[in-house]
C-alpha cells in the first residue's frame, strides 16, 4: 500500500498536470494498475488498523 503522500502526488499528476497513466508509472516507477487505481479513484485508501494482541496467559 502507498503512503498517501505517494498517493496524493499521483492524483496531482493526473488532475492538476495532465500527465497520463503510463506517464505516472514510468516516472514514480510504479505499476501501471496502481498508478490508475489512485489516479483515476475518487476514494482515498483507507488505512487498516488491526486488534492488539492480549498476552493473557
Amino acid at each position: 500500500m502507498l503512503a498517501m503522500s505517494e498517493v496524493n502526488c499521483i492524483k496531482t499528476l493526473r488532475n492538476e498536470k495532465g500527465l497520463s497513466i503510463s506517464q505516472i508509472a514510468d516516472t514514480l516507477d510504479i505499476n501501471w494498475r496502481t498508478a490508475k487505481k489512485y489516479g483515476d479513484g475518487d476514494q482515498l485508501p483507507q488505512e487498516k488498523t488491526f486488534p492488539k494482541k492480549r498476552n493473557d496467559v
